[in-house]
């Protein structure tokens, strides 16, 4: 066992030394002691202070590197036998709580907390290469082949799970593909169903007559195409839907309103007037002239019927009428009603016909009190 040659003094606690209090109040403790009578008690805890630390020091001494600490005077084997111990003691003490620069961080007790704190990443582990699970060194085909951010063109398919754009300019497809058959067609998007089914969405130009936003919705053959062209038609290959109401391709009407198809409803509808003229009753329609030329429109006979049906001086009724206007009339002459009176071939009567205006079919005199050459026939217009 190293020995320590450094001893403490005066340590009994019955030893004959000052107290700390007087100690610390001693005039010889800044000025030391002068001539005199030394008293025992106070030199006693002068030389305890000091004792005391060496032998601490010699029993630290021995105990971290098992060298002898020996009073022979030997400053230098004592200093070096210290400067030992210290590095024995943090080598055994202090290495847990510090790092070791020799060591380069391999000291280091929990390495990803430590990397979170310094801020690295996963990639602070991997090694660099070309291939899955390193990172990247530069020439990566991952980086080289890699669409850059501006300027760059993807020749391949991308595959995305969601896509959002913000901004407020337009998301524009662009590719014009050759001319077909007169088309110029610019793919737009489509949606994928199950099986053979899908929806496109595109731009359709026919060169020198027009073109079209348009939507083809795939059904394994019975597709139906919708043009929305630039005129503002609207074109489908089937029938049109607004609610329950539908429009055929050819032309019929399906609603509520008419209980079913129109047509079946002009062929079967108990209205009198409808079934004269659908079931071909008179199956010739009837045409207006004047002045030898046929007029545009056309009067069908179920308009016929009902003029026939109506009261007398209707519109579109005739009456033989007595000219009261003060003035002759020729064939055409359109006279207000208030200036007629109805009558018979021979006289006229009291009361005028209903007001509005009443073309002349043929001659009357002025009045003059002649009975007969006043009459003729009119027809009401209005």
């Amino acid at each position: 066992m190293a020995k320590n040659d450094f001893k403490a003094f005066a340590v009994d606690d019955n030893a004959n030394v000052l107290s700390q209090e007087d100690y610390e109040n001693l005039d010889a403790l800044i000025s030391g002691f002068h001539s005199g009578i030394a008293r025992s008690e106070q030199l006693n805890k002068v030389w305890r202070q000091s004792s005391v630390i060496a032998a601490m020091l010699g029993d630290f001494i021995t105990t971290e590197t098992g060298d002898d600490v020996t009073d022979d005077g030997d400053l230098n084997k004592l200093l070096k036998s210290w400067l030992a111990a210290l590095l024995n003691y943090s080598e055994k003490t202090l290495d847990s709580r510090y790092l070791n620069v020799d060591k380069n961080l391999s000291d280091v007790q929990n390495k990803n907390s430590a990397r979170v704190n310094l801020g690295l990443g996963n990639v602070a582990t991997l090694n660099t290469g070309t291939t899955a699970g390193t990172a990247a060194a530069g020439n990566d085909s991952r980086i080289v082949n890699a669409v850059q951010r501006g300027g760059d063109t993807m020749t391949g398919d991308l595959t995305l799970r969601n896509l959002f754009v913000n901004g407020t300019g337009f998301v524009e497809k662009r590719g014009v593909s050759a001319t077909v058959d007169g088309m110029n067609s610019t793919n737009g998007f489509r949606i994928i169903g199950n099986g053979n089914l899908f929806a496109d969405i595109y731009h359709s130009e026919r060169v020198g007559q027009n073109h079209f936003m348009a939507f083809h919705v795939a059904n394994g053959g019975a597709d139906g195409w919708f043009e929305f062209r630039n005129d503002g038609q609207f074109f489908a290959n089937n029938y049109l839907h607004a609610g329950e109401a539908i429009l055929a391709t050819d032309g019929n009407v399906s609603g509520s309103i008419w209980g079913g198809w129109l047509r079946d409803w002009l062929l079967n509808s108990n209205d009198p007037t409808v079934n004269a003229v659908n079931r071909g009753a008179i199956d010739a329609r009837l045409n207006w002239y004047r002045d030898g030329g046929q007029l545009d429109g056309r009067i069908q006979w179920g308009a016929l019927l009902g003029v026939a049906n109506a009261g007398a001086g209707a519109v579109g009724t005739y009456g033989l009428l007595y000219n009261q206007t003060g003035h002759d009339i020729n064939p055409g002459d359109v006279i207000p009603g208030g200036q007629l009176r109805w009558a018979s071939a021979g006289e006229r009567q009291a009361w005028a016909p209903s007001d509005g205006a009443w073309r002349a079919l043929g001659t009357a005199n002025a009045n003059k009190g002649y009975d007969g050459d006043e009459v003729t026939l009119y027809v009401r217009i209005s």
